[in-house]
């Protein structure tokens, strides 16, 4: 640099990003439902087994609540919130677990 040669330095970067799978979140329905009925959106899986519908949907917290009403369930969590419209009208959620990033409902007509 002292004698004026190459007086222009360049750096260059890149940056890799790869999205979440939605494998786990299919592979905890797969065990109930078969993966040919099964509805899967961006963030959120779901299929029906019976009368009960079988949602799992990505959520960062494990101590999410989840609340239905209707046609529609809100998941809170301290610093997210997520609708999910359904398929159609359920009156309760029966069994809630949380698994790698992964909660699963089961929701009851």
């Amino acid at each position: 640099l002292r004698k004026g040669e190459n007086r222009y330095v360049s750096v260059e970067g890149n940056i890799s990003v790869r999205p979440l799978s939605m494998r786990p979140m299919i592979g905890q329905l797969k065990k109930e439902i078969p993966e040919s009925e099964l509805s899967i959106q961006k963030d959120y899986a779901y299929g029906t087994k019976g009368g009960k519908l079988l949602l799992a949907i990505k959520v960062p917290e494990e101590d999410a609540d989840a609340t239905l009403t209707g046609r529609n369930v809100l998941i809170k969590g301290n610093n997210f919130q997520k609708k999910i419209e359904l398929p159609g009208y359920y009156k309760n959620i029966e069994k809630k677990h949380y698994k790698k990033g992964i909660l699963t409902l089961e929701l009851t007509k």
